[in-house]
């Protein structure tokens, strides 16, 4: 190989790269798929993105995250406390 080809196939296998790790890192999905952000809004044309959690802490610590996720998805349970009715808690 010379030295153009050597430089051609370089860019190639940056430009992959760099595209491998936009889609990894900056897209809104979590490590397992799931979207990143709770709320896409748009607000005098820019889109705008809520979420609970930071956009990569499901690809820091994916055993944590999962806990977290698990831990936060558990449905609220309500309870009869002294006969008041309402009254919502989330068990720990």
């Amino acid at each position: 190989m010379d030295r153009k080809e050597r430089v051609e196939r370089l860019k190639k296998y940056d430009a992959e790269y760099k595209q491998y790790l936009m889609a990894k890192y900056f897209s809104d999905k979590t490590i397992y798929g799931a979207n990143v952000y709770d709320v896409k809004m748009n607000i005098e044309g820019q889109t705008m993105c809520a979420g609970r959690f930071l956009p990569f802490q499901s690809f820091v610590n994916p055993a944590e995250f999962y806990e977290l996720i698990k831990k936060d998805s558990s449905p609220p349970t309500a309870i009869m406390e002294d006969n008041k009715p309402g009254i919502v808690n989330q068990e720990p």
